[in-house]
C-alpha cells in the first residue's frame, strides 16, 4: 500500500516538474522573441474592436433566440400525451427507432428483459413504418379523445391515423407521466 500511494506521490511532483519545465521554455521563448503580450493588446487595430462592439447586439440576438427555440422545443415535447403520441407516429413513419424508444416507458419493465422490450419495440416500429409505406405515408394524427386521471399520472389516447391513401386507422393508446413527459406504456 506504501508502494502505490509513494507511486501515486512521484507521478504528483514528476508532473508538476514538468508544468515548470514547459513554462519556463515558454518565459524563454517570450523573452528571446521579444513577444510583449501588453504591447500586442496596445497594438491591435481599432477597426477589429469597432466590429467586435457591432456584433455585440447580432450575439445577444442569437442567444435570446437559441433560448427561445429550446424552450419551444421542450414545450412541445412533453406538455400533452397527444403530442407523445403524434411524435411516436412521425417517428414510426421515418424508421427513427431511437426517438420511437425515446417515446416508450419502460418503468415497468424488468431489468433482465429490457434488451427484449427494446427489441420489440424496434420490431413494432419496423411494422409500422412498413404499414405506414405500404399505405403511402403518413398523412396526419388526429386526437380524437384524451383523458388524463385524477392523479394526472396515467392518460388514454384514441387517435385517427390517417393515410396519403386515403385509409384511416383509429388506435388507442395508454400513456404514464415519466419525470414531467408523457410516455406511451408497453402492452
Amino acid at each position: 500500500m506504501d508502494q502505490l500511494h509513494d507511486n501515486k506521490r512521484t507521478v504528483k511532483i514528476r508532473l508538476v516538474i514538468r508544468v515548470h519545465q514547459i513554462d519556463a521554455y515558454a518565459q524563454a521563448w517570450r523573452k528571446k522573441s521579444g513577444y510583449d503580450s501588453a504591447r500586442c493588446a496596445r497594438s491591435m487595430p481599432r477597426s477589429h474592436l469597432s466590429k467586435e462592439k457591432k456584433m455585440f447586439p447580432s450575439r445577444i440576438f442569437s442567444a435570446f433566440f437559441m433560448a427561445v427555440f429550446a424552450l419551444a422545443l421542450t414545450a412541445c415535447s412533453g406538455g400533452k400525451p397527444e403530442s407523445t403520441v403524434e411524435t411516436f407516429y412521425e417517428a414510426a413513419a421515418k424508421g427513427d427507432v431511437e426517438k420511437a424508444t425515446q417515446q416508450i416507458s419502460f418503468s415497468s419493465v424488468p431489468a433482465a428483459q429490457m434488451m427484449a422490450a427494446k427489441g420489440k419495440v424496434q420490431m413494432i416500429v419496423g411494422e409500422m413504418q412498413a404499414r405506414i409505406q405500404a399505405n403511402d405515408g403518413l398523412d396526419s394524427v388526429e386526437t380524437l379523445e384524451s383523458k388524463i386521471n385524477e392523479e394526472g399520472k396515467l392518460a388514454t389516447v384514441r387517435s385517427k391515423v390517417k393515410f396519403k391513401n386515403g385509409k384511416e386507422q383509429t388506435e388507442n393508446h395508454r400513456l404514464i407521466k415519466e419525470d414531467d413527459s408523457w410516455k406511451i406504456l408497453l402492452k
